[in-house]
């Protein structure tokens, strides 16, 4: 590789150039346009109508969080209703749905059912479809 040295060329002009005495007169220049730049003054009173509606609206922003936070009251389902999505919804078998019961639970669910005989006649003959029932 061949060494370079940037000595070696020749330098291009930049082409800007500062006129003669610029800097010199540049302080006086500036102060001569601060003196002659007229002062504006911007009263009070046109601030206040945009910090009067800015507040407004601040406030109503705050009485509506609580109507837009609001969330209707869930009923919690029955029994029913769960064991109906638990039948047909889930994919748990039984044995894995009464492995996640522990003995409180169980305890909860031992419930005495006493099906009377006239109970049982009554639910058969309200069946149409008593055929399906005995096979």
């Amino acid at each position: 590789m061949k060494n370079f040295k940037l000595d070696d060329y020749p330098k291009i002009a930049d082409g800007f150039k500062v006129p003669e005495g610029y800097f010199e007169q540049l302080p006086t220049s500036v102060f001569e346009r601060i003196n002659q730049a007229e002062v504006s003054v911007i009263p009070l009173y046109k601030r206040t109508k945009f910090l009067w509606t800015a507040a407004a609206a601040l406030i109503v922003a705050a009485l509506m969080i609580p109507f837009l936070n609001h969330t209707p009251q869930s009923v919690p389902p029955d029994h029913v209703a769960i064991e109906n999505y638990l039948a047909y919804q889930s994919n748990f078998s039984e044995y894995e749905i009464a492995s996640l019961l522990d003995d409180k639970d169980l305890e909860n669910m031992d419930a005495d059912i006493r099906l009377e005989d006239k109970t049982i006649e009554e639910v058969l003959l309200s069946d149409n479809d008593i055929e399906n029932l005995i096979n």
